[in-house]
């Protein structure tokens, strides 16, 4: 499968007019949780601390964690509404919000049609 480098990142070919950059209101938000860190409890991941101090310095994701994105709030829906500073309402942060919600959706539906077309 044909790839190039974008931010030291292979990213497929049939890819390379979706931008993986965050936007600023995500970036926000991954500020924001990091923020929070000490309320997350023992459930949150190593990994994801990690990836959200990533994308909260505004670096590109990978298409394969645009997909975590997507399948993460299509399961989790429900933490947006959780008692605030709870750990499932922490977890929503760490995945963005409703920003990163909006984000991967539109990232999914890129992505769809991309590998609709093939490439």
């Amino acid at each position: 499968m044909p790839v190039f480098k974008y931010e030291n990142k292979a990213i497929p070919k049939k890819y390379a007019h979706i931008d993986f950059k965050p936007p600023q209101s995500v970036i926000n938000v991954a500020k924001r949780a990091l923020n929070k860190i000490d309320l997350a409890g023992d459930g949150l991941e190593q990994q994801t601390k990690i990836w959200a101090r990533k994308v909260a310095n505004g670096e590109t994701i990978t298409p394969e964690k645009a997909k975590q994105g997507y399948r993460w709030f299509a399961r989790n829906k429900r933490f947006k509404n959780s008692k605030k500073d709870s750990p499932a309402w922490i977890s929503w942060l760490f995945w963005f919000g409703s920003p990163g919600q909006s984000w991967f959706n539109k990232l999914w539906q890129q992505m769809e049609v991309a590998d609709k077309k093939g490439g």
